[in-house]
Parts: structure tokens; sequence; C-alpha cells
């Protein structure tokens, strides 16, 4: 495969600065007025003033997290034959070996591509995400779980580039189901061949 083709097949996803300004700007005068009505309720218990500040950490947590995406110049994501790279889980790419299967899910009509890796302690998260991956395996997701969501690609465009260099998922037990799943996929991988 020579350079252009490789470089062509490669899936980047940029920051979207319009998505990350346009939702942080719905977000911001609501912790702006949180975070002004604390100091001026010295009336209030306080149990009511750290219920607020529990719940304005988060929100101020994630609009950091916002505007140094804006800022970003790097891919968030890259899908190649080498691997998949999410800057927002780690600086390490996780390799298609690594890879035990994967699957596109919706959660409340989002939808994310979930992968279940060989092991998964050789790629723990380094960003906040590692406080997520124990509730989105709670919710069924896999070790890494990601979406498309605040990037300039489609979620579409991302499930595409991950089943183009994934492992495809096992095949079942029964010959018949097995043998139907065989002759689909050599279908799909001629179909793509031309």
């Amino acid at each position: 495969m020579n350079a252009g083709r490789a470089a062509d097949a490669t899936f980047t996803a940029y920051s979207s600065r319009l998505q990350l300004l346009v939702v942080t700007a719905g977000v911001l005068p609501l912790v702006v007025i949180g975070a002004v009505s604390l100091p001026l309720l010295p009336g209030a218990p306080l149990a009511a003033r750290l219920i607020g500040l529990v719940i304005l950490a988060p929100l101020l947590t994630w609009l950091a997290i916002n505007v140094r995406l804006v800022f970003f110049r790097k891919p968030i994501i890259e899908v190649d034959g080498e691997g998949l790279l999410w800057r927002r889980w780690s600086r390490k790419r996780i390799g298609w070996d690594a890879v035990q299967r994967w699957q596109a899910k919706r959660h409340m009509g989002i939808a994310f591509v979930t992968l279940w890796l060989h092991q998964p302690s050789e790629y723990r998260s380094t960003t906040i995400h590692r406080l997520l991956a124990p509730a989105n395996k709670w919710l069924g997701m896999g070790d890494v779980t990601l979406n498309a969501g605040g990037t300039n690609r489609s979620f579409e465009e991302l499930a595409a580039a991950i089943g183009r260099y994934a492992p495809p998922p096992e095949l079942p037990e029964d010959p018949r189901l097995a043998r139907r799943l065989l002759a689909a996929r050599e279908k799909r991988g001629r179909a793509a061949g031309s």
C-alpha cells in the first residue's frame, strides 16, 4: 500500500470548536449563577451550601475540559491499521491485538463504540475518564467507551473506521449461523475491495 492510500485510510477526529463553544455558552450561566449564589446565601444551612458545591464541582471540571479542548490542535481520535488513539482516554495507542471485541451501543439516545480488551489493566485511562469507567462497565459497556460528540466527525464515520480495522466478533457456536456470518463478512470484504 502506498503512503497516500495509508494516509487516506487514517480516521482523525478533531475538536469541533463550534459545538464546544455552543455547549459551553449554554452551561456557563448556570455555573456563574451557582458560583455567585453560594457565597450570597450566608443564612443558608451549611448542608445546602455543601450540596451546592458538590453539584458545582463537576460542572466546573467539565467546563475546564471543554475550554481546554477549544484550544487543542491535535486530533482527539485517531483510528488506523495500528490501533486506536483516543487522547481523552490516554496518550497510549490501543493496538488491535489488544482488542477482544467491540460493539456499537446506544444509551439514553447517545451512540457509543465500546471496546472490550484482553488486558484492560495495560490500557487504563490517564484522564478523568478513569472515574467514569466503572459506571460505564456497570451500564454494560466495555473497558473503553467513546463517541464522536464534540468532534468534527460523525458517529457513523467513527464506527465505520473501527469496523474497518478492529477484529470481527467471534463466530457463533451454531455452524449454520457461523457459515452465514462468514459469507456476509466475505461479501462485505469483496465490496470494500472494489
